[in-house]
C-alpha cells in the first residue's frame, strides 16, 4: 500500500478460528499524530484461503477491512492492534501487526 491510498483491502492474520467472534476492534497508531479506531462494521472475516505477498491467509482465521481516505497519509510503519471479542463467558484475543506504507 502506498501513502495516501484508500479503498485498499487490508488483512490481519490470526492463529485462531474467528467463527464465534461477536465483535472486532482495531486501533491504529500513526507514526505522527493521533491514532484512530476502525469501526466494527468495517470488518469481514475471510471465508476462503487467499495467498498474498504477505503470505497465506486461511479461511475463518483472518479479517479484512477497506482503508478509508486519510487513514494512512504518510510512508512509515503503522502499529495495528486487533481485539476480537468472543462474547459473554469467552475471552478477548488481541493480535498486533505492523503495516508498512510505502511512498
Amino acid at each position: 500500500m502506498k501513502a495516501g491510498e484508500h479503498g485498499i483491502i487490508a488483512r490481519i492474520n490470526t492463529d485462531f478460528d474467528l467463527g464465534g467472534a461477536t465483535n472486532f476492534s482495531l486501533h491504529v497508531e500513526r507514526p505522527v499524530g493521533d491514532g484512530f479506531d476502525v469501526a466494527n462494521e468495517r470488518f469481514t472475516v475471510g471465508q476462503v484461503d487467499i495467498e498474498t505477498d504477505e503470505g497465506m491467509f486461511l479461511a475463518n482465521k483472518h479479517v479484512m477491512f477497506t482503508t478509508a481516505e486519510g487513514e494512512f497519509p504518510v510512508a512509515n510503519d503503522y502499529d495495528l492492534k486487533l481485539t476480537v471479542d468472543f462474547g459473554a463467558g469467552k475471552r478477548l484475543k488481541t493480535i498486533n501487526k505492523i503495516l508498512t506504507v510505502d511512498e
